[in-house]
């Protein structure tokens, strides 16, 4: 039985310094002690009951400075850094609004417009890059073409590929495709050419069916899952998949999961919770805050049963928020500080106009051009000054929230999509990280070894 414990801020009595406010779990054994700026300690269980009892031993106080658990300690390291690194790493470039499919839920305009990029805009973003990461020694990026369906112009993204070589800066390629066109040479194509593949899929048939159809409303899960295997036959473990969880899939998510993890032998999967479009109305797709923390706890309890049983499987989205905690390690554009949409990746459209994040059909949110004659870190640190996409956003209750430090008011475009303009959050980050980060925490006391598995590293 993990017990939960709330230690309120106090002085020690021997030492005069100040411990923050800890929030604890123990099992009666071991104990995980977590403080607001991200910082965890596990100890035995006496030595939470020491700190309960304001009594704290000497070597005790001194792991607790070390691990910022104390008043003006260092501050909150790679993290909290990154908030002032103005150097954006990650490209989207939209090449395309045509898209073979209609899903249910689609954030994009696919429906008024099938243009497609230009090959010299292609020539020109790729320059542009190339020259921002010659002037500033960027040691790695990573490049995403996008659309509409981006394997409806695979011409372009070989093209890309090729145009974007670099002696000094290793260019990492990826892509996320619905599957229907991943024929065996177009599989053979993007591994020679050294590009990641993330495919897209909502479930076993019934499921997917529902929510991802062809533009003349027949069902794809039958191609997808056929394509998907022949990619995974190549890709192996490095093959990814991408769930939208909506109202009509999320009530079966632990059947969805050891779908993936039995029949599909899947190892490395991301769930993510539908919002609201501009673009099509699928607000009753959209999940409550009770029922996403409901599912956010199904799909843990899940993940963990399932590498009990010997399968292993691990949710990106999990696995990003268990290297917050353990890792202080930034290492995901959404979740490992907030969203750095604009200050660590940038959206191209067709016209060479950027954008902080996938919103290439809302010029509103425009913060500047290939042909602006400015270099990319000024645009950003210009946008970040001026623009209310940068606002930080934070509400009453974030003040005394132990997760914000990670989420820091969630995912901005989640929250502009419904007409809630930054300084405002977003709730569905709010949802899942006031229920997630507890129970990884109780995760860590009860069953560390889950946790290696999870991360794919030993850390505990």
């Amino acid at each position: 039985m993990i017990e939960q414990k709330f230690i309120t801020s106090f002085k020690d009595k021997d030492y005069g310094i100040v411990i923050k406010d800890i929030i604890a779990f123990s099992n009666g054994h071991t104990a995980v002690l977590y403080e607001k700026t991200g910082h965890i300690l596990r100890v035995d269980a006496c030595i939470l009951e020491d700190i309960q009892n304001q009594d704290i031993p000497l070597e005790i106080i001194n792991k607790l400075k070390s691990r910022n658990f104390i008043y003006n300690s260092d501050n909150f390291g790679n993290i909290s850094n990154c908030s002032q690194n103005y150097l954006p790493e990650f490209f989207m470039i939209d090449l395309t609004n045509k898209c073979n499919m209609h899903c249910k839920y689609c954030l994009r305009d696919i429906c008024n417009s099938k243009n497609s990029i230009s090959e010299n805009k292609i020539k020109d973003i790729c320059n542009y890059i190339m020259q921002y990461c010659k002037e500033n020694h960027i040691k790695d990026i990573t490049i995403q073409p996008w659309g509409g369906e981006p394997l409806m112009e695979l011409k372009s993204i070989i093209l890309m590929r090729k145009l974007l070589s670099m002696d000094e800066t290793k260019v990492h390629f990826s892509i996320e495709t619905n599957a229907v066109l991943l024929d065996l040479d177009v599989i053979e194509i993007l591994y020679k050419y050294k590009i990641g593949l993330g495919i897209s899929i909502d479930g076993y048939r019934e499921l997917h069916d529902a929510q991802r159809l062809f533009q003349n409303g027949k069902a794809s899960h039958s191609i997808v899952e056929k394509n998907l295997l022949l990619a995974k036959q190549k890709y192996g473990f490095r093959l990814g998949t991408i769930t939208t969880i909506t109202k009509i899939n999320a009530p079966y998510i632990e059947n969805i999961l050891e779908y993936y993890a039995v029949n599909l032998e899947l190892t490395n999967v991301k769930f993510n919770y539908v919002h609201e479009s501009m673009f099509c109305d699928c607000s009753d797709l959209c999940l409550s805050k009770e029922e996403i923390a409901k599912a956010e706890i199904k799909l843990l309890n899940k993940l963990v049963e399932l590498n009990e049983r010997g399968y292993n499987i691990s949710e990106q989205n999990i696995k990003v928020k268990l290297k917050n905690l353990l890792l202080k390690q930034y290492s995901d554009i959404c979740h490992s500080y907030g969203c750095l949409g604009g200050r660590k990746m940038i959206v191209f459209d067709m016209q060479g106009n950027m954008f902080p994040c996938e919103l290439t059909d809302i010029p509103h949110e425009k913060i500047g051009s290939i042909y602006d004659g400015m270099g990319l870190s000024d645009i950003v640190k210009d946008a970040i000054k001026n623009r209310d996409f940068f606002v930080a956003k934070k509400v009453p209750e974030c003040q005394n929230c132990f997760w914000y430090i990670f989420c820091k008011g969630g995912c901005t475009v989640r929250a502009i999509s419904i007409g809630k303009r930054p300084p405002e959050i977003d709730s569905i980050e709010c949802a899942v990280n006031s229920v997630l980060y507890p129970e990884l925490l109780k995760l860590m006391v009860e069953k560390p070894n889950i946790v290696n598995k999870l991360i794919n590293k030993k850390v505990l």
